[in-house]
């Protein structure tokens, strides 16, 4: 084999090796004054990834052409009570599938959303790249959410208040529906502007974020009082099951940066 058919192999070899790794590599865009200190880091867009977004993107589509009126309800349940306990008590099987389907959306979202986040602050927990790092975020935030899941239901199992806990993880999961919907268009607008755009937006997404946390715990704040439980109950039930658990992730994901 001749010394230019062993180049033309390896440089065939780094083109694949790109396919998972092209994303990684960040061009940085001064802010402009409005944001002063700021620096944007703009990964390009790889095919796998421009591919993911707009099979999410017609997904959500095809939902809302399927289960228009229930998706609108589910998503005004958010800032509606009596509308909340509604969409609870509704056991149709279009319900049923519309909220396992959310669950889908969001987790395809969010992971995404942090996805782009890891790009911009140059985070790669075990050195992953690319669609590995996308997959690990996936893996990561379905186990997590299937483990918090988990630990409540046992909880309000051994309690026996196992009705209550459903209808609360139903109210403030309502919320998770609601985000992972909403970060579609902000992946599309986070990806693909640039300079001052992509920062309006940027900052508009944390604005978000932080919006429905906050309405998240003052749903589960206002749950609990309409249900008669004790604050003292609740804050320990924040500090376990909310709080602590957050906690831990942060310092595992903490050292495997450092791997």
């Amino acid at each position: 084999m001749s010394g230019q058919d062993i180049q033309t192999i390896a440089a065939s070899a780094q083109g694949t090796e790109a396919l998972f790794t092209q994303s990684e590599l960040m061009v940085v865009q001064p802010a402009g004054e409005f944001l002063h200190g700021l620096e944007l880091v703009v990964p390009p867009v790889a095919s796998w990834l421009f591919i993911c977004i707009l099979i999410l993107s017609g997904f959500y589509a095809w939902i809302r052409m399927y289960y228009g009126h229930l998706l609108t309800q589910t998503l005004q349940a958010t800032v509606n009570n009596q509308l909340a306990l509604k969409t609870f008590q509704n056991n149709s099987q279009l319900q049923i599938q519309l909220d396992y389907i959310l669950f889908v959306v969001y987790f395809f979202s969010t992971s995404l959303i942090v996805y782009y986040l890891e790009l911009r602050f140059d985070l790669h927990p075990y050195k992953l790249y690319g669609a590995r790092l996308w997959i690990f975020n996936l893996l990561v935030l379905s186990g997590f959410f299937l483990i918090r899941l988990l630990i409540a239901m046992l909880t309000g199992f051994v309690f026996k208040r196992l009705s209550l806990f459903r209808e609360y993880l139903y109210n403030v999961f309502l919320f998770n529906k609601m985000i992972g919907v909403l970060f579609i268009p902000f992946l599309v607008l986070l990806f693909y502007t640039r300079g001052m755009t992509a920062q309006i937006v940027f900052i508009s997404l944390l604005l978000l974020t932080g919006m429905t946390v906050i309405m998240r715990y003052a749903r589960a704040l206002t749950f609990s009082f309409r249900k008669g439980v004790s604050v003292l109950y609740m804050f320990l039930y924040l500090c376990a099951l909310e709080i602590a658990p957050l906690l831990l992730l942060y310092r595992w994901l903490e050292g495997a940066m450092l791997t």
